[in-house]
């Protein structure tokens, strides 16, 4: 069981939660069953929802180097090179490094958002004729 958070687009162990309020963004969440066991392989969904809140997390805590060193495991998994994204959004925007984290950070989360639009549904369809 996880809780989902449509708001930080984010699975939640419910032992992260607090009474099933998203730990980010304080907002509900919504129980769903795990598909996931050992074996189990990430879909790009997954992946790029890990890459999004990783880079999320960096973007709160900059000074974090565990959580700077997860957003660089969690891009290079979807084959974005994260300090080379941020050099470029510094270099092409003249924005600090924390506005250049924040602009990856929703760059993700959007893309995140276009694969669920594309393939989320088909999951979702999926687990619905299994379930």
């Amino acid at each position: 069981m996880s809780y989902y958070c449509s708001e930080c687009v984010m699975d939640w162990r419910p032992q992260q939660t607090e009474d099933g309020q998203c730990p980010t963004c304080g907002g509900g969440t919504i129980p769903r069953r795990d598909s996931t066991g050992e074996g189990h392989v990430p879909s790009r969904l997954e992946l790029a929802e890990a890459a999004h809140m990783a880079a999320r997390l960096c973007w709160l805590w900059p000074d974090d180097a565990d959580q700077r060193a997860a957003a660089i495991e969690a891009c290079d998994a979807i084959n974005i090179d994260y300090i080379g994204v941020l050099a470029t959004v510094m270099r092409d925007t003249a924005a600090s490094a924390q506005v250049a984290r924040r602009h990856v950070a929703e760059a993700l989360r959007r893309a995140a958002d276009r694969i669920y639009e594309t393939e989320g549904r088909t999951d979702d369809r999926e687990e619905a004729d299994q379930g």
